[in-house]
């Protein structure tokens, strides 16, 4: 049986010691079999976590997390505006929402380059530090390049034009321009600072000017700040 053969090739993986599974698209696959495989593997195994790849409608994403996918991908990458980022988190953070979806933020992907990442290095630096504090689930595959902009393959195009999937590349991070310092001291504070790893207690406050966002984390809930 397909299922029993699928199953077996995880469970190789487990016995040399895997316990994070990336599943690519498991949109285009039936839901019973990943509830079937998930729920399964959780009775023998502790620990193993199912990471959805997904980009698709919100409720599929929604259904593949209640199945069993401890964490899912996001649509952050493609949030750029201050109402866009306050209402996508919000969602995530204050509503049902949050009892089942554990979502990665991350600005790109070996595969995808949104067009607001490729003017302006000024913009990958805004998202390197914006998108560390702001999520207790950070990834981020730009994390390790130089602030310089890559372009698109075409003008518009979300595809690199020189993309890492074909090629091995070697980056100096110890270059002027690597935001190897700025990651780690973002990545220290957040190790320091336990409000930041946890997303429940996220709140955006109040400002006239559209290009400003103020938000908040807690470690315990101030009724006077969070009324």
């Amino acid at each position: 049986m397909l299922c029993e053969e699928l199953k077996r090739v995880v469970l190789y993986w487990i016995e040399q010691g895997v316990r994070i599974f990336r599943v690519d698209n498991p949109h285009t696959k039936p839901f019973d079999f990943w509830e079937w495989l998930i729920t399964g593997l959780r009775r023998e195994y502790s620990g193993g976590i199912f990471l959805s790849e997904a980009f698709t409608r919100p409720k599929v994403m929604h259904r593949l997390a209640k199945l069993g996918f401890a964490q899912s991908y996001t649509y952050f990458a493609w949030k750029n505006t201050k109402w866009e980022l306050t209402e996508y988190f919000t969602e995530l953070t204050q509503t049902p929402v949050r009892e089942f979806m554990r979502p990665n933020v991350w600005p790109n992907t070996p595969d995808i380059l949104t067009e607001y990442l490729q003017y302006g290095a000024d913009r990958r630096l805004w998202r390197a530090l914006f998108w560390q504090p702001l999520s207790a689930r950070t990834t981020g595959f730009t994390a390790r390049h130089s602030s310089y902009v890559r372009p698109g393959i075409t003008q518009g195009s979300e595809e690199y034009l020189d993309s890492e999937k074909y090629q091995v590349r070697g980056w100096d991070i110890a270059s002027p321009d690597s935001l190897k310092k700025l990651i780690s001291r973002v990545n220290q504070i957040r190790r320091e600072n336990p409000a930041l790893q946890s997303d429940w207690s996220l709140r955006f406050h109040p400002l006239d000017n559209d290009q400003l966002i103020a938000y908040s984390k807690a470690t315990e809930i101030c009724p006077i700040l969070f009324s």
